[in-house]
């Protein structure tokens, strides 16, 4: 589909994404969305966004602290990103990376979308 990435702490934390509080936020937010459950060990649920002819596909990992995401929009996944960063505790330190660890950026209040699109979607 396009770039897979991973929106998780850098070291093992404390807290806990509130599944119930960021699956209404999803349906909230994006009303196309389509959430399933699956029997999966890894994955508390997944989801497929279809906004304009474009989508995204996550899930939501079973730790709670990690969310997975694909996009081949460089608009729809930076806003996506920061989207989820705010399930997180402010202050934890956030990291967005894709799946061979070639790139990386450290996620804060501050990060903006072309931040985001830079390191990730360059060309778009």
């Amino acid at each position: 589909m396009g770039s897979s990435l991973l929106l998780s702490p850098s070291e093992r934390p404390e807290w806990k994404i509130d599944s119930e509080v960021f699956e209404r936020a999803l349906r909230n937010n994006y009303p196309e969305i389509s959430i399933k459950r699956r029997d999966n060990p890894q994955r508390y649920f997944e989801w497929t966004i279809e906004e304009d002819g474009k989508n995204l596909e996550g899930w939501l990992f079973r730790s709670l602290d990690c969310i997975s995401f694909d996009t081949s929009d460089g608009a729809i996944g930076a806003d996506f990103a920061i989207f989820c960063r705010g399930f997180m505790p402010e202050e934890a330190e956030i990291i967005l990376y894709d799946e061979s660890y070639s790139s990386v950026l450290p996620i804060t209040i501050r990060t903006s979308l072309q931040d985001i699109q830079d390191v990730f979607w360059p060309n778009q």
